[in-house]
């Protein structure tokens, strides 16, 4: 019971902490950007009713959302 007791102060004094980092400055605003820019190419595929921006049919949906999942998969690097 004791060596119990032991390990598990021993495990939660010693707790690890993240890296102290310096979030480069140009991230937010690409990340912001690329978001703008996935929802104005979705909405432009959708006003179109599917002619523009590219003539590759419902594959523009991916690429629209691509381009929104990378600009919000940048925001989890942003402190």
């Amino acid at each position: 019971m004791k060596k119990a007791a032991a390990a598990e102060s021993t495990r939660s004094t010693g707790r690890r902490v993240a890296a102290a980092g310096q979030t480069p400055s140009w991230l937010a605003p690409t990340a912001v950007v690329l978001l703008i820019l996935g929802l104005l190419y979705l909405v432009t595929y959708y006003l179109s009713s599917g002619q523009l921006p590219l003539p590759i049919g419902d594959w523009n949906l991916a690429a629209g959302f691509g381009v929104l999942m990378v600009g919000g998969g940048m925001l989890m690097f942003w402190k």
